[in-house]
């Protein structure tokens, strides 16, 4: 199936997309909607696409196009992947899925109602290091895992005054900014949800600048990560088993080709693995194409909810101490 995609939103994700859109081999990119026509069209003569809307309506309404990707501020995530759905529009939605996970429970209702396939733009899982990391960690290479370190945080020169993600009624803060991609990195290492959460961060402007926290597995794992704007750039994974340890230096945007990460065991010299593999985004619409071609529903949306009530915990343990999940 060669899918025909429109975007929902004109901003720095979008634009950042629009080139992988065109790599992929099953993916046509042929409209943009923004909240004016004058933004859209600006943005369509640029990249040279060849439908612009002054509307998000007018864009789903439209019969050429197959699928949506939801670039817009989290706090509207919910909202145009329900009406988009109902237009019988498969949606990829930027991460977080949405601010809460009763939000997100809703879109993936909506999206089954509907019979469209709803997949979280969580590019790192569709990485081909991601997978031979999950294969090793099947294998038992480390062992049992035992602790997970997950780390994202960025610079405050890399945020403008005006950024959408110090916009408290926008969605923002940095544990659903950055934290999604730390908390779920440890969801999907121990393949579980917690039984304990426990954060805490630093409050401004109505978001949370920077947090961390540990999140506590039945089988006495535990997960530490970090997040935030006031930090250095890092995208770290490290998962330290009973009988070794993987160190992942950018495990969420790898920079460099191949993509590598090290092993290390007891009494063996560290082993450096290397993927050479393709840009994870391409790799992540073509996945979704295929998603709609065999009628599957992919995992990431599920695993959004369940990483979204953990977030909710752990918003919840910013303000009140260590929250107990039941599951």
């Amino acid at each position: 199936m060669n899918l025909r995609w429109g975007i929902l939103g004109v901003g720095r994700l979008s634009r950042q997309m629009v080139p992988i859109f065109r790599q992929a081999s099953n993916a046509t990119l042929v409209a943009i909607a923004s909240r004016t026509y004058e933004r859209a069209a600006d943005v369509a003569r640029e990249a040279n696409i060849p439908l612009a809307f002054g509307s998000y309506d007018d864009l789903i309404s439209e019969p050429s196009i197959d699928a949506v990707y939801v670039a817009l501020p989290n706090s509207l995530h919910a909202e145009w992947t329900i009406r988009a759905a109902a237009c019988k529009k498969h949606v990829l939605c930027e991460k977080p899925l949405a601010p809460t996970a009763r939000d997100a429970e809703s879109m993936v209702d909506a999206c089954r109602r509907e019979e469209v396939v709803l997949m979280e733009s969580h590019m790192w899982r569709h990485h081909a290091r991601t997978a031979h990391i999950r294969k090793m960690l099947d294998r038992k290479v480390l062992g049992d895992v035992s602790r997970v370190f997950a780390s994202f945080t960025i610079s405050p020169s890399s945020l403008a005054p005006n950024d959408i993600r110090l916009q408290p009624e926008l969605g923002g803060g940095s544990l659903l900014d950055l934290g999604c991609y730390a908390v779920q990195g440890i969801l999907w290492t121990f393949d579980a949800d917690p039984t304990h959460v426990s954060a805490t961060g630093r409050m401004q402007g109505g978001v949370d600048r920077e947090g961390s926290g540990w999140l506590r597995f039945s089988g006495g794992g535990v997960g530490f990560f970090d997040c935030g704007f006031v930090s250095p750039y890092r995208t770290s994974l490290e998962i330290v088993g009973t009988a070794g340890t993987i160190k992942v230096r950018e495990m969420w945007f790898p920079s460099q080709i191949p993509a590598t990460f090290e092993l290390y065991r007891p009494k063996r010299a560290v082993e450096e693995h290397a993927l050479a593999a393709r840009d994870q985004r391409v790799e992540m619409l073509e996945t979704f194409a295929r998603a709609i071609d065999r009628g599957d529903r992919p995992e990431s949306a599920r695993d959004a909810v369940r990483c979204l009530k953990v977030l909710d915990a752990l918003a919840q343990s910013l303000r009140n101490g260590v929250v107990a999940l039941s599951n």
